[in-house]
């Protein structure tokens, strides 16, 4: 079994030059690791700098502040074993985005570590508006 660390280290080098948004979070929230994507969007989609220890629940707000649902939904069912992929609209302030999501459970053995979570970014011609279509599978 590989050490935290080292696993860590592997993921953020894997997904660091990708065009895709990309965060590391345990089952309780807390951000372990994240891309140059993921930090330069959340200072321009949330007004906020991802800091690592943080919870993830500051960021996976909608413009009235609220929890995104399907959000806690896909962690939670990666929690459990499932890799998930979610397509969804959603609206800023400052316009709105597509996204396809996917959230990877971890593991280092039998141990749950967190969830990798890949958020590519699409055309908004790439699905219609208002798509929040959820597709799961197993581990």
């Amino acid at each position: 079994m590989l050490p935290m660390k080292q696993i860590l280290k592997d993921l953020k080098q894997l997904h660091e030059d990708s065009e895709d948004v990309w965060l590391f979070v345990t089952s309780s929230y807390k951000i372990l690791g994240f891309n140059k994507v993921a930090f330069h969007n959340s200072k321009s989609l949330h007004g906020k700098e991802l800091m690592l220890g943080e919870s993830i629940l500051d960021y996976a707000r909608d413009t009235n502040n609220n929890i995104d649902e399907l959000f806690i939904n896909c962690l939670g069912r990666a929690c459990s074993g499932q890799t998930v992929q979610q397509k969804q609209c959603i609206e800023y302030d400052s316009g709105t985005i597509n996204t396809i999501s996917t959230y990877t459970p971890i593991y280092n053995g039998a141990e749950l570590l967190g969830i990798s979570i890949n958020v590519q970014i699409t055309p908004s011609s790439h699905f219609g508006d208002n798509d929040n279509t959820l597709f799961a599978g197993n581990k």
